[in-house]
């Protein structure tokens, strides 16, 4: 996903759908990340500047986008689906190590289980 961000042009749009909370919630943080909606792990703890110049995606809704009712009727299966995007408002050439998520546990366990 991150490759994909960088490698989107200007005012292209990043479409991911997602089919279980974990990847979901990894989706959630990469984009929060990178339109620098949140700058630190913990409400408590002072403010992370380390990702100051990652405002590169403007996400459109905070809320996904799931399958309404008669979707989820015709097909069962939809009904874990989110859907969720961004576009990309500036162009910026950056370093990403994934420890700036503070995801690491569930990067580890998303590899383990599609390993």
């Amino acid at each position: 996903m991150i490759f994909a961000i960088k490698n989107l042009s200007i005012n292209g749009k990043i479409i991911v759908i997602t089919f279980h909370s974990l990847e979901d919630k990894i989706v959630k943080k990469i984009f929060d990340f990178f339109s620098n909606k949140k700058k630190g792990t913990s409400r408590y703890l002072p403010e992370n500047k380390q990702n100051e110049n990652f405002n590169i995606l403007e996400i459109k809704s905070r809320k996904p986008i799931v399958a309404s009712e008669k979707e989820v009727n015709k097909n069962n299966r939809a009904r874990s689906a989110k859907l969720r995007f961004a576009i990309k408002i500036k162009d910026n050439s950056f370093e990403f190590k994934r420890s700036y998520l503070n995801l690491e546990k569930y990067f580890q366990l998303e590899e383990a289980i599609y390993a």
